[in-house]
């Protein structure tokens, strides 16, 4: 099993002080930071060919290669939204800071560093490179991912009118003129609402309303839900729920959101005449959901990328469905929030996949 983390920021500290390290370096521990360490630019660079980092706090002063040296080169490759660096520079190297300032630092601490200062500023600096990053992964669904139904309710809605307008009305074309319609339209709404669920969940401003309730019931429900769909490619649903599991608390409503996904992407991702097979079990302290389908299950090097955003896996719906790639992403931070895991592996047979999550029956 993969168990999915949460990923943390990681911010880089280029020093040529040990003292000065073990300081950041502790402070950052303390807010959830994960933290890359480098004595000056020259092992800087060797570091970022093969670690990415959300941000770096530069030393101004260093032997080997200067922190104003290591700014010039990392500019030309990095712009400022995309890896934000704060210079930290003695008081009296006022000349030198406007420098780096007009050479592309994002902002600058001087020594001896406030600590609370340090967290301040770094803390500001992510959160606008993830309003930066957000935008973009906004532009992008709205150029490459709305575009295609859009373009499609707009050819067929200019069918409709020429029909109409030429009096060629025809009752069946038009119900599956409207039915293209509103299979395009449902698909940009999922679309949208997946895009602003996750962002939601993301910037820490979903609230939770833990109640009572069976799993089990809740999961013949979401079955229940998806049987046409399923029947539609001829695909069992089939359930083996342990009758012995107490009920969980937990945001009701937000499970069913991570159940409905799931069951949605086993059925996707799987041939006709095949069957899906769902189940509950104890554990201690715990409650765990699997769904085990007998699609094409993934690549090992692509296991650990199943929940990020936009995956770009091998595997495709099998009925050209539309897949926003955001899903699995939204169950992973769900899941988090209750203070449970969630993960995926490859059936022992060869055949399809297992996705599970397992949540503390007081979460």
């Amino acid at each position: 099993m993969v168990p999915i983390k949460q990923k943390q920021p990681v911010i880089l500290l280029v020093d040529d002080s040990a003292s000065n390290r073990l300081m950041l370096r502790r402070a950052l521990h303390t807010q959830g930071y994960h933290v890359l360490e480098a004595e000056h630019g020259e092992v800087a660079l060797d570091l970022l060919k093969s670690q990415s980092c959300d941000l770096i706090l530069l030393d101004a002063m260093m032997p080997v290669m200067s922190g104003f040296e290591l700014l010039r080169i990392l500019r030309r490759r990095y712009d400022l939204t995309r890896l934000p660096i704060i210079m930290v520079t003695a008081i009296n190297e006022s000349d030198n800071l406007v420098e780096a300032l007009e050479q592309g630092a994002n902002d600058y601490i001087t020594k001896p560093v406030d600590i609370p200062v340090v967290l301040a500023r770094i803390r500001t600096h992510l959160l606008l490179k993830n309003i930066v990053e957000q935008n973009e992964e906004f532009i992008s669904i709205a150029t490459h991912d709305i575009k295609k139904p859009l373009a499609l309710i707009t050819d067929v809605a200019e069918v409709l009118g020429d029909e109409l307008h030429d009096g060629k009305f025809n009752l069946a074309d038009t119900v599956e003129m409207m039915g293209l319609i509103r299979s395009a339209a449902g698909n940009m709404q999922r679309i949208i609402y997946d895009f602003l669920d996750l962002k939601v969940v993301e910037r820490g401003r979903i609230r939770l309303f833990p109640e009572r309730f069976s799993l089990n019931a809740l999961v013949r429900n979401v079955a229940s839900l998806n049987s046409d769909y399923a029947a539609r490619k001829a695909i069992r649903l089939e359930l083996s729920l342990d009758d012995t599991i107490i009920p969980i608390l937990a945001d009701k409503a937000r499970i069913e959101q991570v159940l409905q996904n799931l069951v949605d992407n086993a059925i996707k991702f799987s041939p006709g005449n095949c069957g899906i097979h769902m189940s509950t079990r104890s554990l201690s302290g715990e409650v765990q959901f699997d769904i085990r389908d007998e699609g094409p299950g993934f690549r090992e090097d692509e296991v650990i990328r199943v929940f990020e955003k936009y995956p770009n896996l091998s595997n495709r719906p099998t009925a050209g469905e539309v897949s926003t790639g955001l899903g699995l992403a939204i169950c992973r931070q769900l899941v988090g929030l209750h203070g449970g895991e969630i993960g995926v592996r490859n059936n022992p047979e060869g055949v399809g996949a297992t996705f599970w999550f397992r949540l503390p029956v007081s979460a």
